[in-house]
């Protein structure tokens, strides 16, 4: 049965990051393996912080991928039990060869190598992934997401899915799905605000015309790649991009400056 093919059954994806959760809360000898990238290090990170919770701190181990020589690093330790975070789920033939006598919990969003309704019932790897469940890991849940799911109780660690869901750019049009959901549980929670504004990078780290010049995605015509032409257009659009002689970021400017700044942008790009 494909994905596609697959009945959409999120209350079963949501039992089955809490059954995971709940026995991954009783390893006392166990390893967390995370993807290294902006989804793999907060999923990695999540499950961490609420092992920590329960008087326990794990080993970590950071991978770029899944490559014979991690594996054999890996399989030269002595944990017990391994939690792989936002990778693995692709692997599991290679990991059930190497890593036989290890309990192993996968908590990845990609694309399974083996449908779950093939997978045999005595393996020591239980994989939670949403396509399992019907559900697109592409672009409504990412391995923090996953992460998180099966630590719910834990409202503040949604943050952290929260970055794994702008790293993995699940939220390009917006979140939906499981992220819609970590969104609301955070906001609810009081830890994340929601309101309209630019999605371009640098809005605290850049001055406004580095804002402006650098900003690829969106591409803005006439400014990227030209400091003179931001300089101008700021300037035309009555936005003040020095204050005191120091050049100001976009985070600095006052909420009508943002506005005036935000019609000057949608009318450059139409």
């Amino acid at each position: 049965m494909t994905e596609v093919e697959r009945q959409r059954d999120e209350s079963g994806f949501y039992k089955a990051c809490v059954d995971a959760g709940k026995r991954i809360r009783e390893f006392d000898d166990a390893v967390i393996v995370h993807h290294f990238d902006a989804d793999g290090i907060p999923a990695g990170s999540i499950v961490f912080s609420a092992m920590y919770r329960n008087g326990f701190a794990p080993a970590m181990q950071c991978w770029k991928k899944t490559t014979p020589e991690y594996l054999q690093k890996l399989k030269e330790t002595t944990h017990k039990q391994i939690v792989f975070c936002d990778l693995g789920a692709g692997y599991t033939s290679k990991l059930a060869e190497a890593l036989p006598n290890r309990e192993i919990i996968i908590l990845d969003h990609h694309e399974p190598e083996t449908p779950v309704d093939q997978r045999p019932a005595d393996s020591n790897i239980t994989i939670v992934n949403p396509h399992d469940f019907g559900i697109d890991g592409g672009n409504e849940a990412c391995g923090g997401g996953t992460s998180y799911l099966c630590f719910r109780q834990f409202p503040e660690l949604s943050q952290l899915a929260l970055v794994s869901t702008v790293g993995d750019m699940q939220d390009r049009a917006g979140l939906i799905g499981v992220n819609k959901l970590i969104l609301k549980d955070s906001v609810d929670a009081g830890i994340t605000t929601v309101k309209k504004d630019l999605r371009i990078f640098g809005r605290s780290s850049r001055s406004l015309i580095g804002f402006l010049s650098y900003a690829s995605d969106p591409f803005l015509p006439g400014l990227t790649g030209n400091d003179k032409n931001c300089a101008r257009f700021l300037a035309e659009n009555e936005i003040p991009y020095k204050q005191n002689d120091k050049y100001v970021s976009y985070y600095e400017l006052q909420e009508d400056d943002r506005k005036r700044l935000s019609s000057a942008l949608i009318e450059c790009m139409w």
